[in-house]
């Protein structure tokens, strides 16, 4: 959750902060960035979203130039955003394939444009060797292991492993968001990219959010479960939902938001396999004011995620300090580190760790949430990531070709 989207909730001011520690180093040689593969700035949607927002807010404040590509929509769009340029590409209604095309569309607008292009995602990693011929330094993230993920039919999978073995051929730097998955990736390829292990950050929610937003859901504050995910297996919602029932009465219900609107084969599964239980399916919600005081007032937060690397949305738990019923695997554990975790493997785990949250006493309860926080502010607060990019791109080569590009020029002067 970008900083500055939140409204009114009180939220650690930590621009000020990153960007008077970017200050305080020695001078260096600002460099120009693209980044791409998002949706576009400011934040509306993920993590991809959030990350490019903070990023090039922060990194513009340290004096780099900053160019951002969105998507195209209906109406022409900003040409800045926080001292950021935004360029607009197509993204046809394509389902999966439309991010490639919009990637790569930017990837050849910006080859020879940038020091460094930092590409969202590897859908479209095969393109990236169009900007690394013109010079440019290529920073690929690759969001967790893509063709792992149930949802993709056999081709698609067999794509995302061809661009995963591009990612590492093509980039100079794979930059990973979680160690765990940089110890898979050097376990399938023994040569390739440099890999940098940088997190997603979050933000620090330090007081009360208004009741008013979990009472409009029908929800009463410390007396719900959430989940905030897509409805996709790998994010093992059927386990808590049969966990849930296999806890018996409760008398707190598990409220998920995730869109039930397309009925795929898993989506109709769950729906069946919440009758009869006191499971509420709320929909989406990508109001971050709403999604803040929805995870700040439940009684804890159930995350199943098994295939990505750091989650935004485990982070964002932290962040506001939620007790955590998790499923136990590797990128998890590294997140969570020393926090006091329930976890589930089984609906019988599950079912477990749901009556063990329920009876938390008064002070464990607040144990758990100040550990939650504190583990938010120590390793993945925005300053500690936004100055891990600071380093690595004061480290990363000027490319000579780039200093009197008239695009250069011009957003020099625009803005010196």
């Amino acid at each position: 959750m970008p900083a500055g989207l939140l409204g009114g909730l009180p939220i650690e001011a930590q621009t000020p902060k990153a960007v008077a520690a970017f200050k305080s180093d020695p001078p260096a040689r600002k460099r120009s960035i693209a980044i791409v593969g998002s949706r576009g700035i400011p934040a509306r949607y993920g993590g991809f979203e959030t990350a490019a927002d903070v990023l090039a807010r922060r990194l513009v404040a340290a004096g780099h130039r900053v160019i951002v590509s969105c998507e195209e929509g209906p109406e022409p769009g900003p040409d800045t955003y926080a001292g950021a340029e935004l360029r607009y590409y197509p993204a046809p209604p394509l389902g999966s394939a439309s991010t490639i095309i919009h990637d790569s569309l930017a990837l050849w607008d910006l080859r020879k444009e940038v020091d460094i292009i930092y590409l969202l995602g590897y859908g479209a990693a095969f393109a990236a060797t169009l900007p690394r011929m013109a010079g440019a330094e290529i920073w690929i993230n690759p969001d967790g292991v893509e063709w792992a993920r149930a949802k993709w039919p056999p081709l698609a999978k067999a794509w995302f492993r061809a661009m995963e073995y591009m990612t590492m051929r093509v980039a100079h730097r794979v930059v990973s968001d979680a160690e765990a998955l940089a110890d898979h990736l050097r376990s399938r390829h023994t040569t390739g990219a440099e890999i940098t292990t940088i997190a997603y950050g979050t933000d620090i929610v330090l007081r009360a959010p208004c009741t008013a937003i979990a009472n409009s859901f029908g929800l009463k504050a410390d007396q719900y479960f959430l989940i905030v995910c897509r409805l996709e297996p790998e994010n093992h919602i059927l386990e808590a939902i049969e966990g849930y029932k296999a806890a018996g009465t409760l008398g707190m219900p598990l409220a998920i938001l995730g869109s039930t609107e397309i009925k795929t084969a898993y989506v109709k599964k769950l729906l069946e396999a919440a009758e009869g239980a006191d499971v509420r399916f709320l929909g989406t919600e990508y109001n971050p004011e709403k999604l803040a005081a929805l995870r700040y007032h439940a009684r804890a937060y159930v995350h199943g995620h098994s295939v990505g690397g750091t989650n935004p949305s485990l982070l964002e738990a932290l962040g506001v300090g939620n007790m955590m019923l998790a499923h136990d695997n590797p990128f998890n554990r590294e997140v969570l580190g020393e926090v006091p975790v329930q976890w589930f493997s089984t609906q019988e785990d599950a079912a477990e760790g749901y009556k063990a949250l329920v009876k938390t006493d008064e002070l464990e309860v607040r144990t758990r949430r100040d550990a939650a926080r504190n583990r938010a502010r120590n390793t993945y607060s925005w300053d500690l990531i936004a100055d891990s990019y600071e380093q690595l791109l004061n480290a990363a080569p000027l490319v000579a070709s780039r200093l009197r590009s008239p695009r250069r020029e011009a957003a020099q002067v625009a803005h010196p």
